[in-house]
């Protein structure tokens, strides 16, 4: 049987509201083998953002033949916090987690023929 979650305390803190917000994301992928769209999704505590799916562009350099990936979106990401501040001006920590989501090109089949339906490709 699972635990009651309990709510952390903040006795003698002051709330304060926060409004944090991603703007002009890009992300490049040299390397990284992927095709389709990309989504950001933005997780801090119950609360989850994501950006709509954008493409991957691939570029081969007339120079030197290689091949750069790129992603980038215009769309802002935005979330709501509340912070608590303590007597002497710290603030209390709170985690917050961004991760790349590849979704796979219409049709479901990546180069390998397999779906990568949901494949993560890295979080902070």
């Amino acid at each position: 049987m699972p635990l009651p979650s309990r709510k952390k305390l903040h006795l003698g803190k002051t709330p304060m509201k926060f409004y944090f917000r991603a703007q002009d994301i890009s992300v490049n992928l040299d390397g990284i083998d992927v095709e389709g769209s990309l989504v950001l999704v933005w997780k801090r505590g119950t609360r989850r953002t994501a950006s709509e799916p954008f493409p991957i562009v691939e570029e081969l350099s007339a120079v030197d033949g290689s091949l750069s990936r790129t992603a980038a979106t215009t769309q802002d990401m935005a979330q709501i916090c509340t912070m608590f501040k303590s007597s002497k001006g710290a603030f209390e920590p709170k985690l917050s987690k961004v991760s790349l989501v590849v979704e796979p090109p219409a049709g479901g089949a990546g180069r390998g023929g397999k779906a990568e339906q949901g494949k993560k490709l890295g979080s902070t």
